[in-house]
């Protein structure tokens, strides 16, 4: 299950772990899912782990999986403590799974995804998302 391979990137963005300055160089990808979502299951399972595995992208992002069924408050990027609904709610985020890509104040940097198809165009569109999240941090 993704819960535990992607605990090495579920970070705040104001994590004490992470120094301000790394974080503000690196996108964020915030990973909307629901525990009963088949559609998100099978975006972890082809798509995610094998991204997180590969190691590839591991200094280009920081994932943060919300899930929306959870009552698990979530700190947001203003330091203050939201539900995972509220936080959808914050972000317009009506559809699980939807991807985020933010910079460290949780301006969205690029387009959105949102749902997920088993096309071999996913794959790409999500690399292409995260290059480009990676551009436009940089580029401001």
């Amino acid at each position: 299950m993704l819960f535990a391979l992607l605990t090495w990137m579920l970070v705040s963005p104001n994590d004490p772990l992470l120094a301000r300055e790394v974080v503000a160089k690196i996108p964020i990808m915030l990973y909307f899912s629901r525990t009963d979502c088949h559609f998100c299951r099978n975006l972890e399972e082809e798509i995610l782990n094998p991204l997180i595995h590969s190691g590839t992208y591991r200094d280009k992002i920081i994932i943060r999986q919300i899930v929306l069924d959870s009552s698990q408050p979530t700190k947001t990027f203003d330091d203050e403590l939201q539900t995972p609904e509220e936080l959808a709610k914050t972000f317009d985020v009506q559809v699980t799974p939807t991807l985020l890509f933010v910079d460290n104040n949780g301006r969205e940097l690029v387009t959105r995804i949102v749902g997920y198809q088993k096309t071999g165009y996913y794959s790409h569109h999500l690399e292409e998302s995260i290059n480009k999240a990676g551009e436009e941090l940089r580029n401001h």
